[in-house]
């Protein structure tokens, strides 16, 4: 979890200091969209109501999976390829290098997210079959 943060931070302030929007936003936006789910069940788990605390999980689930499996993936690769080309001074210069740093700190946080939506799949698929 402490590589997932770290990572996260460096990879949205290095995209705000190299004035890089994209890599900060899809970061900010991307990955801390599916948080909103995760603690509105958190917040119902330990009341009477433990079916809207199923409907936000799942969605948490869903969101998850769309947000850090498919958009994420796309606007990284985007970002890598295509937005260099489009910032003044990034390509071939001393930029570039910090670039591609970011670039691999977002595939870490991309092996990071496909890890945890393997775990979360099998949590919520145990949690499914034993019906707690």
């Amino acid at each position: 979890m402490v590589l997932h943060h770290a990572s996260t931070c460096i990879a949205f302030s290095g995209g705000y200091f190299m004035n890089i929007a994209s890599i900060g936003l899809m970061v900010s936006i991307l990955m801390d969209f599916c948080n909103l789910w995760v603690h509105y069940a958190k917040a119902f788990s330990g009341t009477t109501y433990t079916k809207t605390c199923y409907v936000f999980g799942g969605g948490m689930w869903i969101f998850w999976m769309y947000t850090r499996l498919i958009c994420f993936p796309i606007v990284f690769a985007h970002s890598l390829f295509y937005q260099d080309y489009l910032v003044p001074g990034v390509s071939g210069s001393s930029q570039q290098t910090v670039f591609n740093i970011l670039g691999v700190i977002c595939l870490i946080i991309l092996v990071l997210s496909i890890w945890w939506a393997y775990l979360i799949t099998i949590m919520l698929y145990k949690a499914i079959k034993t019906g707690e």
